[in-house]
């Protein structure tokens, strides 16, 4: 866990958690990056898992374009 940290610490340029006391908080940086992460990994999941496409909760928007130019 701590290399994995140490790599995303580089990555963001924050410490992201810090020590207080005997547990550790997250720094503001590190917050953002979370509430980020939330949104995100819902997502990720369903991409993973490869769920169906539902188009009543897609919210992609497609274009359609017709390629006959006659």
């Amino acid at each position: 866990m701590s290399r994995a940290l140490e790599r995303l610490r580089g990555m963001f340029g924050d410490p992201l958690l810090v020590r207080n006391g005997r547990g550790y908080e997250r720094t503001a940086r590190g917050e953002r990056v979370l509430r980020e992460l939330e949104s995100l990994m819902p997502r990720l999941e369903d991409m993973v898992r490869g769920e169906k496409f539902d188009p009543g909760r897609s919210q992609e928007v497609f274009l359609a374009v017709d390629t006959d130019v006659n």
